[in-house]
């Protein structure tokens, strides 16, 4: 089937499902909404990608942002030319908005830019381990390769803002020697933190899909993979959890 990724009926859809879909806003709330939080700073922050808002609620001071203008959203701009001042947020989050970025370079300078010094990114996105590629490969509806030149030019000219690839989280990231490593990384941000978390309890919220299992079966799951998450995390998990830092003294 193939997905009109520009209209409004599919923000509307997902809109629709995730209030259908507890065991969607238990990810999203419990999960990932507690694991932003955990790591936010005081004073301002920016969502990015914010679409339908299901994140901006869960922290004061939370300015919404995206590409395209939706009810709710504050500031529409693209995340690789973001309309705010040097050094105004202690604070950019965003999840599922790396994967589908032409350039992600491009977006991490202008995130430094807008952060305070010692300010934080932080990130959720799809994370391609050899089982979870699999799933990203051939029944998600999004692409998953790594392309030839991942920081600056992930996607053709031509590409739709809500078209993605799975492997582009997993490829910026990890790579050794990147624009996110090192005393003065070229990007403005570091990294500090890559967490690899979520096997099979995500899959079975069934994301933005209709269908859904009970949410006492992805809370037990939920729990199992915690407690056991570096025996499984490398080889099945299907998210990774990130921070990046702005140094102190700004390149």
């Amino acid at each position: 089937m193939k997905i009109n990724f520009s209209s409004d009926d599919w923000i509307k859809k997902h809109q629709e499902i995730f209030s259908q879909k507890n065991s969607l806003r238990y990810y999203y709330f419990d999960i990932f909404g507690f694991l932003i939080k955990k790591h936010l700073l005081q004073g301002p922050s920016l969502e990015l990608g914010s679409g339908p808002g299901f994140l901006s609620r869960i922290a004061e001071n939370v300015t919404t942002s995206d590409i395209i203008n939706l009810p709710g959203i504050q500031v529409v701009c693209d995340a690789h030319e973001l309309l705010f001042p040097d050094g105004y947020f202690s604070n950019v989050f965003f999840v599922d908005v790396l994967h589908h970025l032409h350039s992600p370079l491009k977006c991490f300078c202008e995130i430094s830019r807008i952060l305070k010094p010692g300010g934080k990114l932080i990130i959720i996105e799809p994370y391609t381990t050899p089982l979870s590629r699999i799933f990203y490969k051939y029944i998600h509806h999004e692409e998953c390769y790594r392309p030839d030149n991942v920081w600056n030019c992930a996607f053709p000219p031509d590409k739709k803002p809500m078209e993605g690839n799975s492997e582009i989280p997993r490829a910026c990231l990890v790579e050794k020697n990147g624009p996110i490593t090192g005393d003065t990384p070229a990007s403005g941000l570091r990294l500090e933190k890559l967490i690899p978390f979520a096997g099979l309890s995500y899959l079975l919220t069934g994301g933005f899909r209709s269908w859904q299992v009970p949410l006492p079966l992805i809370q037990t799951l939920y729990f199992i993979e915690e407690a056991t998450l570096r025996l499984w995390a490398p080889l099945a998990a299907t998210r990774c959890f990130a921070v990046l830092k702005r140094p102190e003294k700004h390149s």
